[in-house]
Parts: structure tokens; C-alpha cells; sequence
């Protein structure tokens, strides 16, 4: 029997901007940054750095789910929340 795995931040993130209609172009104007950037960190090619999950948190408006996405940031990329 197979078990669901969890997707990893970059996915997790690219489901709740879409469940919240935030096309990639409109977080990389957000960001300040290019649209293949974003789609580099949705895929997994490109590593979330605190700075920039926060700034994505608040550009999604998702500000109650920081303390989880931090978690699961910290088991992904070894960094811990306040870095």
C-alpha cells in the first residue's frame, strides 16, 4: 500500500497561491523578482531562504500558516525560524 507523501514547501506554496487565484507573475511582482524564480523555488530548484517565505506569506495573506510552513522549512533546508 502506497502512503500520500506530503509535498515539499515549494509545492505547498504553489497550491495555496493558486487556491487563492495569485498567478506567479503577481508574487514575482511581489517579490521583486522574475517569474522564473518563483517557478524555480514551486519546483524545487531554488531554496527558500526565511526572508523570502516570509515575504511569500505575506503576499499570499497567509500569515496564520507561517508557524507550519517555518517547520516544514526548517526540516527541508535546515534553517531555523528568526534566521
Amino acid at each position: 500500500m502506497n502512503t500520500p507523501t506530503k509535498p515539499h514547501l515549494g509545492e505547498r506554496l504553489r497550491r495555496l497561491a493558486a487556491g487563492k487565484g495569485v498567478r506567479p507573475k503577481q508574487l514575482a511582482a511581489d517579490l521583486g523578482t522574475s517569474v522564473q524564480y518563483v517557478s524555480k523555488l514551486y519546483c524545487g530548484r531554488r531554496r527558500f531562504t526565511p526572508k523570502v517565505l516570509d515575504q511569500i506569506v505575506v503576499s499570499l495573506n497567509v500569515e496564520h500558516m507561517a508557524p507550519v510552513l517555518h517547520k516544514q522549512a526548517a526540516r527541508e533546508y535546515g534553517f531555523r525560524i528568526g534566521e
